[in-house]
C-alpha cells in the first residue's frame, strides 16, 4: 500500500474535515521548505497531497475504499483460510490520546458477525482492524524533527493507526452467540474484542 494520507497527517480515519484541516496547517508551516529547507521538500509534498485528498468529500471516499480494497487483499495473502471482514461500530471517541496507559483502555469494541450455516459449522479465522498507537513514520518513534520536534507526531514519537488482530472463530456457533476477544500487551484503544454472531 501507498503511503496512508491519515497517517501522513497523524489523524484517525474518522477524524472531521476541520481536524483534517487542523493537522494540515501544522504541518504544512513545519515542512515549508521556505522556513524547514530543502530537506523537507518532499515531506512537504506529501502533505500537500494528503490534504488535497482528504478535504474533498468525493476523493476521500474514493480512497478509503481503496483503503478498504487493499487492506481485504493484505488480509487474506497474511492468513490462510475463509476470511470476512465483519461490520461493526467502534465504540468511543474519534480523538486519540496522547500518551495511551492500559488502564485508559477500558471499552471494548463491538461487531456484528453474519455467517452462512456452512461456515459456523466449520469455524473461520479474520483480521479486524483496531484502533490504536503506532510509531511515527516520520522520526521513527524518536519524537524528534530535523531542527526540532517531529511535526508529524508532535514530539510524541507515536501516531493514531489501524491494527490488525486475528480473530478464531470456533466451529460449531448459532446464532446469538456472544464472543469476546481480549486485547494484550500496549498499544491498543480498546480492552476487547466482542463478536455478536447471527447464523444466517
Amino acid at each position: 500500500m501507498a503511503r496512508n494520507y491519515y497517517v501522513v497527517l497523524g489523524v484517525t480515519e474518522a477524524a472531521s474535515l476541520g481536524e483534517v484541516q487542523e493537522a494540515y496547517r501544522r504541518l504544512a508551516r513545519t515542512f515549508h521548505p521556505d522556513t524547514s529547507g530543502a530537506d523537507t521538500v518532499g515531506r512537504f509534498r506529501e502533505v500537500q497531497e494528503a490534504w488535497d485528498t482528504l478535504s474533498d468529500a468525493e476523493r476521500r471516499r474514493a480512497y478509503d475504499e481503496q483503503i478498504r480494497r487493499e487492506r481485504q487483499v493484505a488480509a487474506r495473502s497474511t492468513f490462510s483460510g475463509p476470511i470476512r471482514e465483519p461490520k461493526g461500530c467502534f465504540a468511543g471517541g474519534s480523538q486519540v490520546p496522547p500518551r495511551p496507559r492500559r488502564a485508559e483502555a477500558v471499552f471494548p469494541l463491538h461487531f456484528r458477525l453474519g455467517l452462512e450455516a456452512a461456515e459456523a459449522a466449520r469455524g473461520l479465522h479474520f483480521a479486524v482492524e483496531v484502533p490504536g498507537i503506532l510509531r511515527c513514520p516520520y522520526c521513527r518513534g524518536t519524537g524528534q524533527g530535523y531542527f526540532s520536534s517531529c511535526g508529524a507526531c508532535r514530539g510524541r514519537g507515536r501516531v493514531a493507526g489501524p491494527r490488525q488482530f486475528l480473530v478464531e472463530i470456533p466451529p460449531g456457533l448459532r446464532g446469538g452467540e456472544v464472543l469476546e476477544f481480549p486485547l494484550e500487551g500496549e498499544g491498543w484503544l480498546a480492552d476487547r474484542i466482542v463478536i455478536h454472531v447471527f447464523v444466517e
